[in-house]
């Protein structure tokens, strides 16, 4: 049988001293953002650096893959990112200030083997989709052919406020993605009449790494026509449940059978297919500990991440930003992290309900969390990483989340991969 794969996150934002001085437990360390060496004996290492040792700190801790985020920010107002809210934020730079990965990729692969890179989610509005094929395709020989791409919409925090429209990324999406799957996979000239991309005998000579292996091409979104997208013509599915499925195994469960059955439709075998979901998390080895994360500013902030208001609504829950649930309002459309000020911050979180914690995270012991998630694996989920924003909420945090952080990373290797009957 399969194992599930875990993948871990590589740092590609500025991270505080504290996340990177040599002495962070669990999670911290797994990833790369510490090591043994005394501080004293390690020669000095700029955000770089510190963000291609992330990458091969997760290799060195068993992790199968590494995400790394296609971002231009973090998903924390800079306001916020303050010995305020933590101690961990003692002399922190900007959280915005982020590196593109595609270098990082290349300077971090040389001194790995087997980690895959994960590269995404990477819109196809900033970049055509021949850009995007060159890129992962040169990526593919940096890494001696381990490197896959997450393609998606597009997040608005990204764009709005450089001036870059996101009108028509529905079809720019419905375009790129084939297109870059053609040019990942064939050397050969074709014409192409998409919605909005027109190929007339377009290709890259390049070829991949290992032409038997060509780089995956995965997407995420949750749209019909996104899940028509994944199961005809993508390698796999990233999601991010509880929130985007409404914190509903059966919404879950509803979206990867229409995969299959897209898959089935198109003459694909469905078990070929990764499903890979982010998922939030609030895990402590210590239910006071637990008990106390519920409450931390930045832990209700995340509850924007994934949940829009609409949904809030269903949940009988009031939204900080829109208490009636009329605007659809969505982290992902809405919010620009620099323009939220320290009294806005203050005041969002302060409105978010505690019940909005449990409802947009999986919170608990590593063994409850396993439990509540029990659905979601029996939908033939292959690859799964964390997001436990309780990790940078204080230092007297970290012990309880790293060990629970290491042992939920190793409950999930223990676990086969189900596939859902048909």
């Amino acid at each position: 049988m399969t194992k599930i794969r875990t993948v871990g996150y590589a740092s590609h934002s500025f991270l505080p001293p504290s996340l990177t001085g040599g002495a962070m437990p669990g999670h911290l360390t797994a990833t790369g953002l510490a090591d043994d060496t005394p501080s004293s004996a390690r020669p000095a290492r700029g955000p770089f650096e510190i963000s291609t040792a992330s990458i091969v700190g997760a290799e060195k801790a068993g992790y199968d893959g590494v995400l790394c985020a296609d971002a231009t920010q973090s998903h924390m107002p800079t306001a916020a990112w303050s010995t305020e809210f933590s101690d961990l934020m003692e002399g922190c730079p900007d959280p915005n200030s982020a590196f593109t990965m595609e270098p990082v990729i290349t300077a971090s692969a040389p001194l790995t083997s087997a980690i895959e890179y994960i590269w995404g989610p990477v819109d196809c509005v900033r970049r055509a989709p021949i850009n995007i094929a060159q890129m992962l395709l040169t990526l593919d020989h940096a890494t001696r052919g381990r490197v896959s791409i997450v393609l998606a919409h597009g997040q608005q925090n990204h764009m709005r406020q450089t001036g870059i429209p996101r009108a028509g990324t529905r079809d720019k999406f419905w375009d790129g993605v084939q297109i870059v799957k053609k040019l990942t996979t064939q050397s050969e000239a074709f014409s192409y009449r998409g919605r909005v991309w027109k190929f007339d005998r377009g290709a890259l000579a390049l070829p991949p790494y290992n032409p038997e292996s060509p780089p995956g091409v995965l997407i995420a979104g949750g749209s019909p026509e996104s899940l028509e997208l994944c199961g005809r013509f993508s390698d796999g599915w990233l999601d991010g449940p509880p929130t985007l499925d409404e914190d509903d195994p059966a919404v879950f469960a509803h979206k990867v059978a229409e995969i299959r059955r897209h898959a089935r439709d198109a003459g694909r075998d469905p078990d070929s297919l990764r499903i890979m979901v982010q998922m939030p998390v609030i895990l402590a080895d210590d239910p006071a500990v637990i008990d106390e994360l519920v409450d931390h500013p930045y832990v209700k902030w995340s509850c924007l991440l994934g949940a829009s208001s609409q949904v809030f609504r269903k949940w009988g829950i009031a939204h900080p930003y829109d208490s009636t649930g009329a605007m659809n309002y969505n982290y992902f459309k809405d919010i620009i992290p620099e323009w939220v000020s320290r009294e806005e911050f203050i005041d969002v979180t302060r409105r978010m309900p505690r019940e909005a914690v449990y409802r947009c995270h999986f919170v608990g012991t590593p063994e409850t969390v396993m439990d509540r998630i029990e659905p979601y694996l029996a939908q033939g989920i292959t690859d799964v990483m964390t997001f436990n924003p309780g990790m940078l909420a204080g230092s007297k945090y970290l012990a309880s989340c790293g060990r629970a952080s290491d042992r939920f990373t190793q409950l999930l290797r223990e676990r086969d991969v189900r596939y859902p009957s048909p």
